[in-house]
């Protein structure tokens, strides 16, 4: 597996954005045309809506990456820097999915190469000698069920509510990156979203199993 937008040169990387700007120009025109036409005066906001969210990781995405806010532990799982003794994960955003997901596998095939690769990620994060010990994980998800979780180390809840709330306004973009990976129009269910928590000791106690289980998936996929 391998990110195809971070192997490309300078100026391809340009022509992809190129790309993605004149789609966002295109598809603005086709709204405003819709709104000038259509009765249904909310149609434009909710249009503006759902394209941004659905678009929005192929901008913010690389340039926090760029920035230095997020960074890669695998091509499908970010964090965040550590603050205040804690560091925030990522799972993959369609923008990673689009750019790294084979169009011939198959939704199994994909839906498995996701969850290897978020278990490659906290792996590869429990080797950071750098990182101190009592150092807390978290992370919110519908991918990792709970179960898997509580194999790894993790601890769940419900996410709050300001958490639930990005969710709802990224509701679009989770459609749309579910859908790419299922490849069929999939509705992801938000109660099935936890909060998971651990810390960086009890990451690197259960880190042969986290391999295990990541070999596994992985292993299917071969």
């Amino acid at each position: 597996m391998q990110h195809r937008y971070y192997q490309k040169t300078r100026e391809e990387r340009k022509i992809v954005n190129f790309k993605l700007g004149f789609l966002v120009v295109a598809v603005t025109v086709l709204l405003l045309c819709l709104f000038h036409f259509s009765d249904f005066f909310l149609f434009l906001p909710l249009g503006f809506w759902m394209l941004l969210s659905i678009l929005a990781s192929f901008v913010d995405t690389p340039s926090m990456v760029k920035s230095g806010r997020l960074k890669y532990y695998s091509h499908l799982l970010l964090a965040e820097k550590e603050k205040n003794n804690q560091i925030v994960i990522h799972g993959g955003t369609l923008f990673d999915y689009y750019f790294t997901l084979s169009k011939n596998d198959s939704g199994a095939k994909r839906r498995n190469l996701v969850l290897a690769e978020y278990l490659r990620g906290l792996s590869v994060l429990a080797q950071k000698n750098e990182i101190k010990a009592d150092v807390q994980i978290k992370g919110t998800t519908y991918v990792l069920n709970e179960r898997t979780a509580q194999k790894i180390g993790f601890v769940s809840k419900r996410p709050e509510g300001i958490q639930m709330l990005i969710l709802l306004l990224n509701y679009p973009a989770l459609i749309a990156s579910k859908s790419f990976v299922a490849k069929k129009i999939s509705l992801p269910n938000l109660m099935n979203t936890r909060t998971f928590t651990t810390n960086i000791e009890t990451l690197r106690a259960h880190q042969d199993k986290i391999r295990k289980m990541s070999n596994i998936l992985a292993d299917q996929n071969s």
